[in-house]
């Protein structure tokens, strides 16, 4: 029975062959793909960025596409695209041929409570995400995990000990990385930047006019951070953002960017 750190690995080797074939298969690339690529090591660590004690086991980071693949020394919760949450569970022979996980339920309830935990993180840190991913993997049997403003979606045993189960999972990673931002749960009107002073913010928007209506015409503004962040799992995920119309402003700001979900109404389309 494989240790948990042993998971890791194998895991992470997965990511890796697989990101290898993507980029070597994939000669014209779509608009806003992207690598997933896995921690480096093969033990748990703290991002640098947690303001928590728990150490994650395994995390997919987004990296842009004409990256090297490699496994990621020290990644954050800034650009953590999902995080992994590694379990040992025991099996026990019954009669020979059939075989049953010991506390299997126990120990698949409580991955999934980690990986929740762990997500409000990626809300905190990372102000334009309005879904998040997450898997869970116990021994060779992996979950993925949506996690929406209101309920958290589960996929059925993917079982990488199996050439079906491998199948499947290799499809979801290819297909996260072909899609576009949106599908992998990013807001594309709101991105973050880097220039050589520190970080900054770019939303695109509606204005809202002085009689209160929606200007028709979207306009940039640059903003620090927010003055409110979304640093819980579930609910509309409200952000505000002190911004500027110019980025050399962006430190002076005059203007607010709210962002929230509407409310829908149960079983509207």
């Amino acid at each position: 029975m494989p240790v948990e750190k042993q998971i890791y690995s194998a895991f992470r080797n997965l990511v890796l062959f697989v990101m290898h074939c993507l980029k070597d298969i994939v000669l014209d690339p779509p608009e806003g793909c992207c690598l997933l690529l896995p921690y480096s090591e093969g033990s748990d660590f703290k991002p640098v960025d947690s303001n928590e004690s728990d150490k994650l086991d395994q995390v997919l980071v987004v990296r842009a596409w004409n990256s090297s693949v490699a496994g990621v020394a020290q990644p954050k919760y800034p650009h953590t695209f999902a995080v992994v949450e590694v379990k040992r569970v025991e099996k026990v022979s019954f009669d020979g041929s059939s075989r049953a996980f010991r506390d299997g339920g126990t120990v698949l309830l409580n991955a999934r409570q980690q990986v929740v935990r762990y997500n409000r993180q990626i809300y905190e840190h990372q102000h334009n995400r309005m879904f998040t991913w997450g898997l869970t993997l116990c021994d060779s049997l992996v979950r993925a995990c949506l996690f929406g403003p209101y309920r958290v979606l589960s996929s059925e045993d993917i079982d990488m000990a199996t050439p079906d189960g491998r199948r499947v999972l290799v499809h979801l990673l290819v297909n996260l990385c072909l899609c576009e931002e949106s599908r992998r749960g990013y807001i594309p009107t709101i991105q973050q930047h880097e220039n050589a002073n520190s970080l900054y913010w770019t939303i695109r928007c509606n204005r809202i006019n002085s009689s209160g209506e929606q200007e028709a015409e979207m306009a940039m503004f640059y903003s620090r951070r927010p003055a409110m962040a979304a640093g819980r799992n579930f609910g509309r995920h409200t952000r505000g953002f002190p911004a500027a119309e110019r980025l050399e402003d962006v430190d002076y700001p005059t203007l607010f960017a709210k962002v929230a979900w509407y409310y829908v109404e149960r079983g509207a389309a």
